[in-house]
């Protein structure tokens, strides 16, 4: 063999085991990091009385909270919801935002009894400490609510740092909802039977009200929970016996379903919420007429 060609193979044998020594080795794929319920920030009340208005102090409990209801519900965002911190005014512009949007659809014979209405939007935005918009994929939280609720009275509990990382719970699992079963929206706002639209947004509330349950649980608050659902039992007084039903009866439906079905029962009630009261007041009738789902996907 001449010798040119020999020196040709032993360079590239020599090029070859440097590349080999020196490449940018790709590490193993796996599989998506387990979905583990984060350990709560250290017990801190803010340094103001209003949390809403301290970001500082409010973004981290935000972020873990979106971690907490991720874990609870075994799925993650596609898209972290934005905080958003405002006052009563800003609210009330995004329920009409909302209006506007639900006025839009066509299938919409006519806008909501909502539309229009602005001493409505006015007053949902008055007692609204914190809501979940979809037109933005954002929680905003009102200044302006929690002065007005501690001079009303509401438990302190509520109104304090610890109330407010339930809330903030609770709004960011409708942020969940809207990603993952889009259509429970729909059904609780343009379903034609008003009974079967009601059931629908007791489900939504209702699946809202069980994962801040389970997180509050996780992070040794049952007692900041108890006082926000009875907050709401405190309501049946017949002039607000529908919030009673989406908040309470609407829990009571979810807890029922996660005990006999897990959490693919769960998510079959989200996909295909019970139509008449009957059926949310006594979730053995639903259970009976619905048939088990194999996953929860």
């Amino acid at each position: 063999m001449p010798r040119s060609v020999l020196l040709v193979i032993v360079f590239a044998l020599a090029g070859a085991a440097f590349w080999w020594l020196l490449r940018d080795v790709e590490p193993a794929r796996s599989g998506p990091t387990p979905l583990e319920f984060p350990s709560p920030i250290a017990t801190s009340e803010p340094p103001t009385d209003d949390p809403w208005t301290d970001p500082d102090w409010l973004l981290p409990h935000f972020e873990k909270a979106c971690e907490a209801v991720e874990a609870v519900c075994e799925a993650r965002f596609v898209a972290r919801p934005t905080l958003r911190i405002g006052r009563a005014i800003e609210l009330a512009d995004l329920y009409r935002l909302s209006a506007l949007e639900y006025a839009r659809r066509e299938e919409l014979p006519e806008p909501p009894a909502l539309g229009g209405n602005e001493s409505m939007f006015a007053e949902f935005a008055r007692y609204q400490l914190g809501r979940y918009f979809r037109e933005a994929h954002a929680i905003t939280v009102s200044k302006d609510a929690i002065p007005r609720f501690r001079r009303d009275g509401l438990r302190e509990s509520l109104t304090g740092g610890d109330g407010v990382r339930l809330i903030l719970v609770h709004e960011l699992t409708h942020a969940w909802q809207q990603e993952q079963v889009p259509d429970l929206w729909v059904k609780r706002v343009f379903d034609p039977s008003k009974e079967a639209a009601e059931c629908a947004s007791a489900i939504g509330e209702g699946h809202a009200q069980h994962v801040t349950r389970l997180v509050a649980k996780h992070w040794g608050m049952g007692r900041f929970f108890d006082d926000f659902r009875a907050f709401f039992e405190g309501v049946d007084d017949g002039q607000h016996e529908q919030l009673w039903r989406e908040y309470v009866a609407g829990q009571d439906f979810i807890d029922a379903v996660q005990r006999a079905r897990g959490r693919a029962g769960v998510m079959q009630a989200l996909r295909d919420p019970p139509r008449q009261r009957a059926e949310l007041l006594d979730p053995a009738r639903w259970l009976s007429r619905t048939r088990p789902t194999e996953t929860g996907e």
